[in-house]
């Protein structure tokens, strides 16, 4: 039980021990920065892709707008040009 006990004092006091856990720490604190950098990079990312995609949407929407509207007023058109002809060859057809 002796050994036991001094083994566990030796090996908190070896100074090896002590400089493996301070380079451990150190280890961990930096990859945990870079763990923050590389989320803060991706999440500035999201944000700016998000924005593109909104922007996008929003041409999209009024590209369909022009596009609906320009599609009813060329159908107009045809069925007003149609019921002109109609009517210019009903004039002009002789009656029985």
């Amino acid at each position: 039980m002796a050994n036991g006990s001094s083994s566990s004092t030796s090996g908190s006091n070896d100074p090896q021990l002590s400089q493996k856990l301070k380079k451990l720490e150190s280890q961990a604190s930096s990859q945990s920065s870079a763990a923050k950098a590389k989320e803060s990079r991706l999440a500035r990312s999201t944000i700016a892709q998000n924005d593109r995609v909104q922007e996008q949407s929003q041409k999209n929407q009024t590209l369909y707008y022009f596009v609906s509207v320009g599609g009813i007023l060329g159908l107009l058109i045809v069925i007003a040009a149609a019921v002109y002809f109609v009517w210019s060859a009903k004039k002009q057809i002789p009656r029985h």
